[in-house]
């Protein structure tokens, strides 16, 4: 018989990792507008949530207005064929990194 106890002492160590990291997110801030000292500088849990959203815009259906069927060019940017989880996913983790490393 398994023993769940460690699979579910492992699955809550892994959860606690992730939020302890995602914590880490809101205390630091982006190198460049410290750098060229933006008041009020945005933290990498701010960008990360702000990418996500214009992520989300993405996945949404395409505007009539846009033209996507003029050139072979254009129909590979169609909305239909963007891969919404993929998009989603790489969003929410792309600076996860950044709680361990820093804003480089």
């Amino acid at each position: 018989q398994p023993n769940t106890n460690t699979n579910t002492t492992n699955n809550m160590d892994s959860l606690t990792f992730i939020s302890d990291i995602c914590g880490q997110l809101k205390k630091i801030k982006r190198t460049g507008w410290v750098r060229h000292n933006i008041p009020l500088p945005e933290s990498d849990s701010d960008h990360m949530h702000r990418c996500a959203m214009c992520a989300l815009l993405l996945t949404q259906p395409p505007d009539p207005r846009d033209d996507y069927e003029t050139t072979a060019e254009n129909k590979k940017f169609h909305p239909s064929k963007i891969n919404t989880t993929k998009l989603l996913r790489m969003a929410v983790t792309h600076d996860l990194c950044e709680s361990i490393a820093g804003d480089i």
